[in-house]
């Protein structure tokens, strides 16, 4: 897997929503194919209420703007819709979730936003509300956070970004609302016609597509390149703010070709063929360096130039040397400019230390590690003499690597994490940042810092049970972890909120305490029981979360021989008795869970400090994929199937 792939599993979470392929590190949720356009009927799901509006929201300035979202249920909002002959604005969030609040502090509460929102039937979706996963399932939301705007007849618009500035937002929400048209068929227009004649309202809804959420569009990658290149290099030059956007989309998928290139080459065993010429990676390099020395392009382009510094220099100057070396010092000023720019929320600014660390990993890689000195065959080291030297002397530990960064960057890091703790507002702002700081020590080799930092800061955030799962990962002691794992899923809120930190907890009572067969059945079967009263038990998020704990039981099971058949069996059985009540609810195949979700809950779990917990879901969705086609797809399924592949084999096995 390369770089950019790691990358992104290993940061898709404090990333708000993704521009290209990946944003902000969050802890953002996986992603599901949507229904296509016409509208779906969605029954009883579509009476779940939206949430409650939060209080009006505040600007930088302290103004405070009142956005006026929907009170009644989503049906109503189409209805409001209809009538008015204004499109709906949906967003999907939840009260844990980071990003979310990412995206509440810098757009949300912002008078552009709140101007524009008057022109919208604004829907707030919390996935705990009732029902919520089964329409989150019907909208085909791509995680936590997503937004998409929508006509009134349910047909998907656009499926927005949310690391631009506030302006910008609502300038593309006024492109979205002008061609009331699905982004799919922008893009095959402005192919067609080629960017330089199309509409600048088409080429901004595309500029600012929320790609890394793409399963409307069904860009296969290896069509990525191509076309983000057409794009780039066709558009317009104004306005910048979209030529930009073109251009770092397309630095992208040259990130990633390469990295593919690279993978290729290695597995053949050859040398990897450039994916772009000296002279269009000259010619890159002066764009970018445009953008990184423009305050308005380098905030529009947050993303890339936070998070993707050390890859596109090496992409554009594969040589070490002068011009390397320029060129990444010019990044590095561009880095100190966002930490001082008043314009962007204190995570932005927080962030900017990340590119300031990769750059200075990049012109300092550790040294190679010296393997230890070989052995005769009889045991001993050459060198006699050496040997009866040191005859009698204690065994000497090898000293412990360097650290990556120097003492001096490793003090900023924790300076600037010491500012956003004093700078970052209490509840939402806070769970959004602390995501921010962790990160940032963990990359900086400070954990040892991260778990006082976090215990200090858990009455000032809204959800602390979701950083109790980092400290459970940061815990010295089995004993240790299984207290933050319980205390997390105890103090947790919300239908489908509980069940997901419940599964966190059984998961890691079995790898810290796999002999406790007894405390795990009756745990695992208290987090079932919960989940099982709601009517979206096997709906989106729920349903994943059932195929991971599956997984984790298998391989519990597996590890202990088979000896744990016994509790699956109970388990299984206490989940099918409760079937029948989901034998008349159909689901279209359409929203079944694609790879998208499987890698961006894989990047959550890692993110909370579930990765090990949860790391068996996305096998056991490839094995759902693996099953018939003829199959059909429904809850009643879902529920029936549940872990009978795993004990069928578990039977055949012994």
């Amino acid at each position: 897997m390369h770089l950019r792939m790691t990358r992104w599993l290993g940061l898709l979470l404090l990333i708000a929503m993704l521009p290209a392929a990946c944003q902000r590190p969050t802890v953002d949720d996986g992603a599901e194919p949507a229904l296509e356009g016409a509208a779906a009927d969605l029954g009883d799901a579509a009476e779940a209420e939206v949430a409650e509006p939060e209080s009006p929201p505040e600007d930088q300035d302290g103004t405070s703007y009142q956005v006026a979202w929907h009170e009644g249920s989503v049906d109503q909002a189409f209805d409001t819709a209809r009538a008015e002959d204004k499109p709906v604005f949906l967003y999907w969030g939840a009260v844990w979730c980071p990003p979310c609040h990412y995206l509440k502090e810098k757009v949300f509460k912002t008078e552009a936003f709140a101007t524009k929102s008057a022109e919208f039937v604004m829907v707030e979706l919390d996935g705990d509300t009732e029902l919520a996963q089964t329409l989150g399932e019907d909208f085909g939301v791509m995680g936590y956070p997503t937004v998409i705007v929508l006509d009134g007849e349910r047909n998907e618009i656009m499926r927005m970004t949310s690391g631009i500035p506030a302006d910008e937002y609502a300038e593309v929400l006024t492109a979205a609302q002008a061609m009331q048209r699905p982004v799919a068929d922008v893009l095959t227009e402005v192919m067609a016609t080629g960017p330089a004649e199309a509409p600048p309202e088409l080429l901004r809804m595309l500029a600012y597509y929320a790609w890394g959420q793409d399963d409307k569009i069904g860009l296969p990658a290896e069509e990525e390149l191509s076309t983000f290149r057409a794009l780039y290099e066709g558009a317009p030059d104004e306005p910048t703010t979209v030529k930009s956007r073109f251009l770092t989309l397309y630095l992208d998928a040259l990130i990633s070709a390469d990295g593919d290139a690279a993978d290729a080459a290695e597995e053949a065993g050859t040398e990897p063929e450039p994916v772009v010429s000296a002279d269009e990676r000259a010619a890159l390099a002066e764009q970018m360096g445009i953008v990184l020395r423009d305050p308005i392009l380098r905030n529009v382009n947050l993303w890339h130039a936070q998070y993707w510094s050390r890859e596109t220099v090496v992409l554009l100057f594969p040589e070490e040397g002068e011009a390397r070396d320029a060129f990444a010092a010019e990044w590095n000023d561009a880095a100190i400019a966002m930490e001082d720019d008043e314009n962007l929320a204190v995570d932005d600014r927080l962030s900017a230390i990340f590119p300031q660390m990769e750059l200075y990993k990049m012109a300092n890689p550790p040294a190679p590690v010296e393997e230890p000195e070989a052995a005769d065959e009889g045991g001993d080291t050459a060198g006699d003499e050496g040997d009866d030297a040191a005859e009698g002397q204690p065994e000497v530990e090898p000293a412990p690597p360097p650290p990556l960064l120097s003492e001096a960057l490793r003090d900023k890091v924790r300076e600037r994490v010491q500012w956003a703790a004093v700078n970052a507002k209490e509840g939402g702002e806070m769970q959004a940042v602390m995501n921010s700081m962790v990160w940032l020590l963990r990359e900086a080799e400070l954990e040892d810092e991260a778990a006082p930092l976090l215990e200090a800061s858990l009455d000032k955030m809204l959800a602390p049970y979701y950083y109790m799962s980092s400290l459970a990962s940061l815990a010295d002691t089995p004993e240790e972890k299984i207290a933050w794992r319980k205390r997390a899923w105890d103090e947790s809120g919300g239908r489908a909120t509980r069940f997901q930190w419940g599964l966190g907890y059984v998961s890691t009572l079995m790898s810290e305490a796999p002999d406790d067969a007894a405390t795990i059945q009756s745990e695992t079967m208290a987090v079932l029981d919960e989940l099982l009263v709601n009517d979206d038990a096997f709906h989106q998020r729920n349903q994943r979360r059932l195929n991971s704990l599956a997984s984790a039981l298998e391989g519990w099971n597996e590890k202990a021989e088979g000896a744990h058949t016994d509790v699956l069996t109970a388990l299984r059985e206490r989940v099918t008795s409760e079937c029948e009540r989901w034998a008349d609810a159909p689901v279209d195949p359409m929203a079944a869970e694609g790879e998208g979700a499987d890698e961006a809950e894989g990047a959550e779990d890692d993110a909370t400090g579930e990765g090990d917990a949860e790391s068996a879901e996305a096998a056991a969705d490839e094995a759902n994929e693996a099953e018939s086609e003829e199959e059909v797809d429904t809850p009643y399924s879902r529920c029936t199937g549940w872990l009978a592949p795993q004990l069928e084999e578990a039977a055949d096995n012994a």
